[in-house]
This record gives C-alpha cells, structure tokens and sequence, in this order.
C-alpha cells in the first residue's frame, strides 16, 4: 500500500509541474519549471552550452529546440530526458538581424525572420536534429516601403508564424505594413509567394506579431509602432482580409508605446497583448460569431518592458517577461472574467523568449 500511494504522489507531483525555456540575451538560455498549484518559477537552471539568445522554437516532437543567436546565425539543441539541452551546431542565416523563429510542419525545416536583412531563411533540418548548410533565403523587393517614419525606409521582418492548416507562413514586416504569405511547398523543401501574396496592414501601423486562431477563421496582428491590433478574416486559400483595428492601450495614454507580443487564450475566448510604454497587458474577448475584439482592461504587468509572454498550455498561467526591469512575472488567469492576478515574480535578465515545452 505504501508504494501504490508513494507512486500516486510522485506522478501528480511530476505532473503538476511545466517545464519551459526562457531565452535571456545577457545569459543563455534557462530552463525552468511552472509550479500549477502554486504559479511559483522553480529549478531555475542556465543552460552550459547555450549563449546569449533571442527567439527560440521547438519541434513538433519536442526534441529539439532552436535559438536565433548574436552573429546572425541559428543554434540548434537535443532536449535530454531532464529537458536539459545538448547543443549540436550552428549555421549562418546568411541574411541579418534574426529576431523570430519557427519550426515548419513535420519539423523539416526552420524559417528565421530577418529584421535588418528584410527577409526570411529557410533552414532544412536533419532527422538528427542538426541544421543544414543549404540555406534559401526569400525577399519580397517587389513590394515598396511603407515610409511613413525612420523605421519604415526598408523592409523589416519580425515575425514568422504558421496557420493553422499548416499550408502557409505569415511574416509580419513592420517597414512594410504587409502581412507578406508564402505558401509552404507540399515537399516541405521551400517557400513559394502566395497569391495573395500579402495583406495590408493601416499606414504607419508597423506590424510586429500575429497570431490565428485554431478554430474560428480569424488573425489578430499586433502593430508596435501605432499600439494598435488588426483583426483579419482568414480565409482557406490563405488570405487575410482586414475587418477591425482596435486599440491595445489605455484610454488617455499619451507617452511613448511600442505593442509588442500577442496571442489567442487557450480557451479561444480571448486576445493577450503586451504594451511597451504603459507596462501593461491588453485583454479582450473575442466575439465567436464575428471573431472581432471587445476590450476588457489594460492590466499592468508589474515591471518594465514586456517584450515577450507566454500562457500555459491549459490557460491557467500568464508569465511575462519584462526585459528591462530584468524579471519574469507569473500570473493567474480568470478564464471566467479574463482578468489577470498577480502571483509571482522571478529574476532574469533580458528576458527574449518564453517557451513551454
């Protein structure tokens, strides 16, 4: 009887904890454990082979983990059993300024957004986990410079993210105020321009992130520059056709803001939005007939600078990561009024990226 209950114990233990990776451009990469029943960060531990990161991304498997590093180049890693990891190699981008990664469906590939390059890199995976030496880079010349201020003069690619049927890649170009769509080939050994090939985003918007819901038909793209978020009807040929803009900032803001991460709750019922500048949270409910924003409340996130945020994959969890004030903040999230309650915070410097596993 005693063992049965000493089992019984140890497996809700072991379950009631997430591990997840933060990516710290000062340090490394860490990995650390999300406490359910209490939010608490714990096992905080740096990784010994990794080096200051930006963006990270793991495989489908969840075997392996990329990192976009400085130099312009991407580092990939085996994840041990302990969910420590094991670095194997490293190759160019052969672009400049990766500041986003992704891994492609079937994890055969990893696609990099090129902030001062203006461009993306296809990287091709090896079974094992290593990266390849062929690498594809895609521009979009073709397409002009939105111009509408001194970060606006060229393309700038932040972001890249796969829809949900998994058939296109998404990049947000914030010099552009394009959503540019590739088309990912069916091979899984390149990127095609969609056609469309890209949607519009308001003049001067800056788009930064987007993120598509898994089951209603809609993309909610966060602007930095504007503070603003564009909602999209997405359609199945890969479109995205602007249907809202609404703002993600407190009402009678007037200081300095830059918009900077979003994503959908795992409930489907709500958009998180983080604000550089008022240090806060935006939430809004999604309308399930329309997929259009209704805003609830700008929460402060209890620190400076909240570049990245994650939610835990049941929804109960908010961690934010606040890169000047050097910290990570864990909240609770009421699904039933999307409200945000504080709980934890933990040191870290430069938080980038925050990732479960």
């Amino acid at each position: 009887m005693p063992y049965i209950l000493l089992f019984i114990l140890s497996f809700f233990t072991c379950y009631a904890q997430a591990p997840l990776y933060v990516a710290s451009n000062s340090e490394g990469i860490y990995l650390m454990e999300l406490n359910f029943e209490t939010g608490e960060l714990n096992k905080k531990v740096l990784q010994k082979e990794s080096t200051p990161s930006g963006f990270i991304a793991l495989t489908e498997d969840r075997n392996f983990l990329y990192a976009t590093t400085k130099g312009n180049v991407v580092r990939a890693y085996k994840i041990n059993e302990d969910n420590s990891l094991t670095f194997l190699n490293e190759v160019p981008v052969n672009s400049k300024g990766p500041c986003h990664i992704t891994v492609l469906p079937g994890d055969k590939a990893v696609v990099t957004a090129n902030y001062s390059g203006g461009d993306v890199s296809f990287i091709p995976l090896k079974g094992n986990g290593f990266l390849k030496k062929n690498i594809k880079v895609y521009d979009y010349k073709q397409f002009k410079a939105s111009e509408q201020n001194k970060r606006q003069m060229k393309a700038h690619a932040h972001q890249v993210k796969v829809g949900p049927t998994q058939k296109y890649l998404y990049v947000s170009d914030l010099g552009l105020d394009k959503i540019i769509i590739f088309k990912i080939l069916e091979d899984g050994k390149g990127l095609k321009l969609n056609t469309p090939a890209f949607a519009e985003a308001p003049q001067g918007a800056g788009p930064r992130h987007i993120c598509l819901h898994k089951k209603l038909p809609y993309a909610y793209g966060i602007n930095e520059l504007n503070g603003t978020i564009s909602v999209y009807l997405h359609r199945q040929d890969g479109s995205l056709t602007p249907i809202q803009q609404i703002s993600t900032l407190p009402e009678n803001f007037n200081g300095y803001n830059a918009s900077a991460d979003i994503h959908v709750h795992p409930s489907g019922k709500y958009v998180l939005a983080s604000n550089r500048g008022p240090n806060s949270l935006a939430i809004f409910s999604i309308n399930q007939k329309n997929g259009k924003l209704i805003k609830l409340s700008n929460q402060p996130v209890l620190g400076d600078w909240p570049r990245n945020f994650a939610i835990s994959p049941k929804g109960k969890f908010v961690i934010v990561g606040n890169q000047k004030s050097n910290q990570l903040q864990t909240f609770k999230f009421d699904t039933q009024e999307g409200n945000l309650i504080p709980l934890k915070n933990s040191p870290l410097k430069q938080t980038m990226c925050i990732k479960f596993k």
